[in-house]
């Protein structure tokens, strides 16, 4: 979760896809590669048609928050 860096009242929730010092490509994996700087790092949303994340302002900082989530399975599920 971080503030976006177009609009700082909006909250966005997204993927981490690189962390400094990692080499990701870009237009989710379609366009050329960008080497994620120290204190940056590189998110992208689910929605790839309508997403606003590192494809459109580069690599982010100021992540305000992780979420971590854990599934486990249960024997009545099956």
């Amino acid at each position: 979760m971080l503030r976006s860096p177009v609009n700082s009242k909006t909250m966005l929730v997204k993927r981490i896809i690189g962390l400094p010092g990692d080499r990701v490509r870009t237009s989710y994996g379609k366009g050329p590669y960008v080497s994620i700087p120290e204190g940056r790092c590189w998110i992208e949303g689910d929605n790839r048609r309508n997403s606003n994340d590192s494809n459109n302002f580069g690599p982010v900082r100021d992540v305000v928050s992780q979420q971590f989530s854990h599934l486990s399975k249960h024997s009545s599920f099956n």
